[in-house]
């Protein structure tokens, strides 16, 4: 069987660590807001992080707050870090709502396939595999041109085999 795999932003260092908190953030994308009750907000949160519904950003260069990505299939939505069969084309959404310049890149099984520097793409998937965003800054960035700013995890869509 094959697992998902999931990718977390992280900073190793063994002296001034509190600095260091603000430099990469993870964005969960929750079903609902964040419960005040710990065990149901702790429990929200453990699921988001098991299936894979957040994207990573290096939020010392800008806030990454409102970045979504799925997959709809008919009446079916599909959140980043879910697996499903691929039985026919399935559309992609990318909303990057910044006020201020960004490239997206879609990657599918680790090729750019798509490029927008619109506000928000869509992209209807027609092959198998695992497709991913990554986003960078255009402008006012202490980013190098070729690191993202933010990184989705993917959508698996898996051959059916028979």
């Amino acid at each position: 069987t094959n697992y998902p795999v999931y990718s977390y932003f992280s900073t190793d260092a063994h002296l001034f660590y509190r600095p260091l908190f603000d430099l990469f953030h993870l964005h969960l994308q929750l079903e609902s807001s964040l419960s005040r009750d710990f065990e149901t907000a702790k429990e929200q949160v453990f699921h988001a992080l098991r299936e894979g519904i957040f994207y990573n950003s290096i939020q010392a260069a800008a806030d990454a707050s409102g970045f979504r990505f799925w997959g709809e299939q008919g009446e079916m939505m599909i959140p980043m870090g879910s697996a499903t069969s691929f039985n026919s084309p399935l559309r992609l959404s990318i909303q990057a709502p910044f006020s201020f310049s960004t490239e997206i890149h879609l990657i599918h099984n680790g090729e750019v396939i798509y490029r927008s520097t619109e506000k928000s793409a869509s992209y209807l998937a027609t092959q198998p595999g695992t497709y991913r965003v990554e986003i960078y800054l255009k402008e006012r960035t202490p980013l190098r041109k070729n690191i993202p700013w933010i990184v989705s995890n993917p959508i698996f869509l898996r051959e059916d085999k028979k």
